[in-house]
This record gives C-alpha cells, sequence and structure tokens, in this order.
C-alpha cells in the first residue's frame, strides 16, 4: 500500500487490518463498554483476521541507548506494533502526546491509538521511522565506539563521586570548625570569669595591706609583714597587684592583673 504522495505506507497491510478490525467492532460495541472488554473483544477480531495479538508484553523504554525501563501496550500485533486502547469520551492532545513518547522510546516503528468513544471511533496512526533513523545515523549522535562510551561513563560516574564527597568533606570541615570555635567561646568565657576574679581578689588584697599592715601608716610601702599571706586562688588563675606611689610616696592607686590559661583582665582602683 501507498501514501498519496506514492511513498510505501509502513505496515500497509497489517494497518489496513488493524483499522477494519476496529470499525468491526465499534459498529457492534460503540462506545458502550469499559476498556477491559473492548480490549479482549479486539483480540479475538484482530485473531480472527490471521494476526498474532499479544497482551501485556512488557517492552523495554531506552534513553540514550541505555535501558530505564519498562512500558506495557495494550497490544501488540505481529511483533511490529503498538496499540495503545482508551474508552473516553474523545481523545486530548495529553492521550496523544504520552503515546508519541511510549512509541519514540521503545524499538518500535509504528504505533496505533485507539479511543473507542461514546460519539465516534478514533484511530491515530503514529509512525516514529524516519526521525529514529535520522538519529540513528547521525554521527554526533550515533555511539561508534562502545567502550569508549562506557569510559566516558565510568568518568561520569568517578567525577560524580568525587564531587560528591568534596561536598560531604567539606561540610564536614565546616561543621567541625564551628563546633571548635564553639568550644572555643566557651573555654573564653570561662577564663575571662576566672581572670576577672582573680584580678578583683588581687584589688581587695592590696586595699587590706593599706588598712591592715601599719595601722599608722596607710599603705605603707616599706611594710612587708603581710605578704606571706598573699591569697592563691583555687580556681587556676594567678593574681599580680601592686599600689601605685606618687614622687612624694603618697599611694595613687591600685592596679591588679587576673590571668587564667591566655585570657587576662586588669583592673585600677584610685584613691
Amino acid at each position: 500500500m501507498t501514501t498519496k504522495s506514492g511513498e510505501n505506507l509502513l505496515y500497509g497491510d497489517l494497518s489496513y487490518a488493524i483499522r477494519g478490525a476496529c470499525f468491526d467492532l465499534y459498529k457492534q460495541f460503540g462506545g458502550s463498554f469499559k476498556e477491559s472488554i473492548i480490549n479482549k473483544s479486539l483480540v479475538k477480531a484482530l485473531e480472527s483476521k490471521g494476526l498474532k495479538v499479544k497482551t501485556q508484553e512488557k517492552i523495554n523504554i531506552f534513553y540514550d541507548d541505555e535501558k530505564v525501563g519498562v512500558y506495557i501496550p495494550d497490544l501488540i500485533i505481529e511483533d511490529k506494533i503498538l496499540i495503545e486502547l482508551k474508552v473516553k469520551p474523545f481523545l486530548t492532545k495529553e492521550d496523544d502526546r504520552q503515546f508519541w513518547h511510549y512509541l519514540k522510546c521503545s524499538e518500535y516503528k509504528l504505533g496505533f491509538l485507539i479511543n473507542f468513544g461514546s460519539k465516534q471511533l478514533q484511530i491515530k496512526r503514529r509512525v516514529y521511522d524516519k526521525a529514529r533513523e535520522k538519529i540513528r545515523v547521525n554521527p554526533l549522535l550515533q555511539n561508534k565506539n562502545p567502550r569508549q562510551s562506557a569510559s566516558i561513563k565510568a568518568q561520569v560516574m568517578l567525577l560524580t563521586v568525587l564531587v560528591l564527597g568534596g561536598v560531604i568533606l567539606g561540610a564536614s570541615t565546616i561543621v567541625g570548625y564551628l563546633m571548635l570555635l564553639r568550644v572555643r567561646a566557651s573555654s573564653d568565657i570561662t577564663n575571662s570569669t576566672k581572670a576577672v576574679f582573680a584580678a578583683d581578689t588581687g584589688i581587695e588584697w592590696e586595699l587590706y595591706k593599706c588598712f591592715k599592715c601599719n595601722p599608722s601608716i596607710f599603705c605603707d610601702s616599706t611594710c612587708t609583714t603581710l605578704d606571706s599571706q598573699k591569697p592563691s586562688m583555687s580556681n587556676g588563675s594567678t593574681i599580680s597587684s601592686s599600689v601605685v606611689y606618687d614622687d612624694s610616696g603618697a599611694p595613687q592607686s591600685i592596679k591588679s592583673t587576673g590571668q587564667s590559661s591566655n585570657i587576662f583582665r586588669a583592673f585600677e582602683t584610685k584613691f
């Protein structure tokens, strides 16, 4: 069989037989029955015309020459033609688009989208042959070296693993650094508190000496009788304190520094 343009119709005799079986069935049933009944009846109608029919046959779906899943058409005729059946008021663009993608991603060249509608029988014959051949012979898309293709895929997988590993390592490093900063901040607060307490203790100690060391002279710079009683800090901090005198020997202020680890805090009290 040929088309109006004179080209040979792909699987012309089979296409004619399929259309005839559908019209015969629609004359008898119309669009009054559910899809499962139409499916079984069409199988019998096609087989009565001597056609080999498969139902619920799984076919592989490919992406970039790699199997990615399976599609189960309603019928497969002579291992050459897919048939997708519908029983609905009318076919939509989405039905047509979906069936086209099913055909495009399979190894079949011809498919029929058939709707036993309530008002009319709709038969859409879709061919994906010439477009498939163009893709296969395109030197930019044709896979000439399977080993090279496998090598490229392996490299892509390795690169993906390395990138993911780098992301995970980077995230782990950031989390660890933030935890370290948090620990250090907590430690600094603790040491700062200890240093402040030590510096304050130094001020109190020097004031105590000023009043107690030599009662007759306030802050006697020569009095050392109480030096042996200088307090020591139980929290591990240290004290460095002294009285500052002017040129005449009169006390001006008390300076005290507390240290805990590498944290210093200094106080000064003026008279």
